[in-house]
């Protein structure tokens, strides 16, 4: 039997299979929500499989490694910038719509027509 064979048969790994403990799980996963890159990239950077950071990631989510940790309060950059050619509000400022344009660090939002109200609700729940 040839080498190649020989190591097919002997299953495609040569080392052993690496076990995580649950703590270590919790840890690589809270760095990968805390982070700005993709999944696979964080996955090659810590040399996991990327199917098996995103299963980590999904039991973390369920609690699975313990309570998820709630961050206290975290600040929200927010810019306000005028509009070019933004016509006033006519009506009360209660009625008054606006654009919101959220940049995130893994895409950006654009609402056209939000009121007031639901402005303040989208700020509250950002703090």
């Amino acid at each position: 039997m040839s080498e190649s064979a020989k190591g097919h048969e002997d299953g495609y790994r040569r080392e052993p299979r690496r076990r995580f403990s649950a703590e270590y799980k919790r840890q690589i996963v809270m760095t990968l929500l805390s982070s700005t890159v993709s999944l696979a990239r964080f996955a090659r950077e810590h040399d996991l499989n990327h199917n098996q950071l995103d299963r980590w990631r999904r039991e973390y989510q369920q609690g699975a490694y313990g309570a998820i940790e709630q961050s206290g309060a975290e600040f929200v950059p927010v810019c306000v910038a005028p509009m070019v050619n933004f016509p006033s509000p006519v009506t009360s400022s209660t009625a008054a719509m606006t654009t919101v344009e959220l940049h995130l660090p893994k895409g950006r939002i654009v609402m056209h027509d939000v009121g007031v109200d639901y402005l303040r609700e989208l700020i509250e729940a950002l703090r």
